[in-house]
């Protein structure tokens, strides 16, 4: 559920740091059924770097972003999660905000809700980025509130000693009072952490 305009305050605040922000709409569980939300995804990358030319950005230094189940998209993008033409979808970085990392301990198995596959060891684990980590993942940076109970920040931290594992670069804020939807509740502070883990990472 949701709608791209929920995160275009965070996409504002994002520009006014002088990084071109897109805010992409993916088709939702009630209009096509789960991997239609990572194909979208998919596109919108391919698209952005297609039309580089067209917005003044440089198509070698794209990041994806996203918050809940958005961050569960850009890390599966980044992952390039079963990804048949991962060159088309390339990233260099990945920003997530209580992001779903794992179907396992997400109540009704997110976007397999309501379908055969949400009790499919298999494809719990193929919609679950922390089951695709890798060593030519881009760099990764999420943001999770203490409080978060549906995204729990224990569950992000097993994502990133798993990124630290793989040797993958990261960078893990938790973020001490805050619950979940931190792009929509907090979107500067959001914005804040992204430009400097760019800066960092994509210079």
């Amino acid at each position: 559920m949701g709608h791209p305009t929920a995160i275009m305050p965070l996409a504002a605040s994002i520009a006014a740091h002088g990084i071109v922000a897109l805010a992409v709409e993916y088709r939702l569980l009630g209009v096509a059924a789960w991997p239609a939300q990572l194909d979208d995804a998919r596109r919108a990358v391919a698209w952005a770097r297609g039309e580089a030319a067209s917005l003044g950005i440089d198509a070698s230094r794209l990041a994806v972003a996203g918050g809940s189940a958005g961050g569960q998209l850009a890390a599966l993008v980044a992952l390039a999660a079963g990804d048949p033409d991962p060159t088309r979808h390339r990233v260099a970085a990945a920003v997530l905000y209580n992001p779903v990392v794992d179907l396992r301990t997400i109540r009704g198995r997110g976007p397999l809700v309501g379908t055969e596959a949400a009790d499919d060891p298999n494809a719990i684990a193929a919609a679950s980025p922390i089951d695709h980590v890798n060593a030519q993942a881009p760099p990764i940076c999420t943001r999770v509130g203490d409080r978060d109970e549906t995204t729990p920040a224990e569950g992000c931290a097993a994502f990133h000693r798993a990124l630290d594992a793989a040797g993958v670069p990261n960078e893990l804020e938790v973020v001490q009072g805050a619950g979940h939807g931190l792009p929509v509740n907090d979107p500067e502070g959001c914005a804040d952490a992204t430009a400097r883990f760019l800066e960092r990472h994509l210079r």
